[in-house]
């Protein structure tokens, strides 16, 4: 796969999860021309720290409103925040340095990896995924 330059910051952006979530290990990975694959392991269960829902209000209806949001918002050091920070800071390097409009699938799909032969037909989905790019419904030559 021959990345643009919006592939080449997804791809190097992708490399340094591990940098910024030290909990995070990386398996194999695949930036394609408008989606990425990858697999993301968790070494140890995520934990809500005292640091993860701040309440700066000091009255009771903005108390309970930022509680509320507090709620509904992705746990620190879940998945779900880890792909969300990582979508951010791509999308604002892409924006910084590209005049070309970009923008991500608002959701994305996760799926736990159960056992040895999961992971193995996950990986050789991932790694055979640029073979068949050909074939997907929003190729352009």
């Amino acid at each position: 796969m021959d990345l643009s330059d919006e592939g080449l910051i997804a791809h190097a952006y992708w490399l340094e999860l591990e940098d910024h979530w030290p909990h995070v290990f990386l398996g194999e990975f695949v930036v394609m021309p408008n989606h990425v694959h990858g697999i993301v392991g968790l070494e140890k269960p995520v934990t809500e720290s005292a640091q993860d829902v701040s309440v700066a209000a000091t009255d009771e209806q903005a108390k309970d409103s930022n509680n509320a949001m507090a709620a509904l918002s992705p746990k620190a050091g879940s998945i779900s925040r880890i792909i969300g920070s990582y979508k951010a800071a791509c999308t604002n390097m892409i924006k910084s340095v590209s005049t070309e409009p970009f923008s991500w699938q608002p959701r994305f799909h996760d799926r736990i990896i159960r056992n040895s032969r999961e992971l193995l037909l996950i990986e050789n989905y991932i790694l055979s995924n640029p073979a068949n790019w050909q074939e997907d419904q929003f190729f352009k030559e």
